[in-house]
């Protein structure tokens, strides 16, 4: 669910790079704290290539590996499929679990 949304209706989620301060009886205020500013710069020739492009793909291979991480056990559960209409052929299925 994307920010600030969730699934009650007067709960939001505080967004990325955000602070906020609550006094009581008073209003959530929020502060902005990061903003990314993104300066592109023009690449030079082949090899300025290739190297931004190990750059980027080093980047990426850590982040996925350290995403990859699980603080408990990941177990895979088969996933089992049954019609939703018993055998009348309109192709509804459900997925459901062990």
């Amino acid at each position: 669910m994307p920010e600030p949304a969730t699934l009650h209706d007067r709960i939001r989620r505080i967004e990325s790079g955000t602070s906020f301060t609550v006094s009581p009886g008073g209003e959530v205020a929020t502060h902005r704290y990061f903003n990314p500013v993104f300066r592109p710069r023009p690449v030079r020739d082949a090899a300025d290539a290739a190297r931004r492009y190990a750059e980027i793909a080093d980047a990426l291979r850590d982040s996925v590996a350290k995403h990859m991480r699980a603080d408990v056990s990941v177990v895979r559960v088969p996933v089992r499929w049954r019609r939703l209409d018993g055998d009348r052929g309109t192709g509804q299925t459900a997925q459901s679990g062990p």
